[in-house]
């Protein structure tokens, strides 16, 4: 199977040719690699007109910041090949990652997308323990719900850890116009649309932990976004008639993580979305809503 890789790219000009080195590296080789530069104020994108130069493969352009979410669902569309792949700009993959993904896939049809196990690395590439990772992998290994592991913390960890097939992609959407957890959120959507999950494994992803990751700018608009993506998850299950199981799994982990007050108030802006005939995430009042909800986390 081709495939292609969609590469965001934003204020990572430390980073980036070793993000695409990386690509260059695999064993198997991709058939395109996209990369976007979301209106960086650095170089970066020089660096990437530098390397376009030298490997035809890779295709490139500049636009206004408009987010992740925007710039990684511009290189998906823009993207030819049967599986899709997405690297951000500060990560690498291992030399074999995308031959072992994509193995899994036509060894196992009924698996719609692959994710592996990763490391953690510092600015300088050296490995970094993470023990918050460790422990979320063992729980989501023990967990009879995906999702609700997910929700409970999210394992996969970014959107570089995924790589998907374009029709398990068409059957459960783009990403959503969250700031902090639009990969969260995309990951919890294709498990409810029905996508399947395969797993390796190995540490064939390279996650770089530093100051600017996005994550890293506010921890209670983090909460926020992650609370609207268990609250509107909670409600499509429960609308879709969810095991007594799984609503238990949620009510456990909204408790554990003191979330209540945040889900109740994105809950009721859920649903008034709904009965005013808005899809949440496209409401006019979304960035009011938000704010709001940062007032109830205080």
């Amino acid at each position: 199977m081709k495939y292609s890789v969609v590469i965001p790219l934003y204020n990572h000009a430390r980073y980036i040719e070793a993000a695409i080195r990386s690509v260059q590296s695999q064993t198997l080789a991709p058939e395109e690699i996209i990369v976007i530069d979301d209106g960086s104020s650095d170089d970066g994108f020089e660096k990437v007109i530098a390397l376009a130069g030298q490997d035809s493969r890779i295709s490139c352009w500049n636009q206004p910041n408009r987010g992740a979410h925007f710039t990684i669902n511009s290189g998906l569309h823009r993207a030819t090949s049967e599986v899709l792949t997405i690297l951000n700009s500060d990560d690498i993959y291992a030399p074999e990652r995308m031959e072992r993904c994509i193995g899994l896939l036509n060894e196992k049809p009924e698996i719609g997308a692959v994710y592996t196990q990763l490391e953690s690395i510092d600015d300088r590439g050296a490995v970094v323990p993470n023990q918050w990772y460790v422990n979320a992998c063992k729980d989501a290994g023990a967990a009879a719900d995906l999702a609700v592991a997910l929700l409970n913390a999210n394992f996969l960890m970014t959107t570089s850890n995924l790589v998907i097939r374009r029709s398990a992609l068409t059957s459960a959407g783009y990403f959503s116009s969250l700031r902090y957890a639009h990969d969260l959120e995309f990951f919890t959507r294709f498990l409810r649309r029905g996508g399947r999950f395969g797993s390796i494994d190995e540490p064939l992803l390279r996650y770089r932990v530093h100051s600017g990751n996005t994550i890293s700018e506010s921890h209670r608009k983090v909460r926020v976004e992650w609370a609207f993506v268990v609250a509107w998850h909670a409600r499509q299950i429960t609308l879709g008639g969810a095991s007594m199981e799984s609503q238990a799994g949620i009510l456990d982990l909204v408790e554990r993580h003191e979330l209540g007050r945040l889900v109740q108030w994105m809950t009721w802006f859920c649903e008034q979305s709904v009965r005013d005939g808005f899809d949440p995430f496209e409401h006019p009042d979304w960035e009011d809503a938000l704010g709001l909800a940062l007032g109830v986390e205080k």
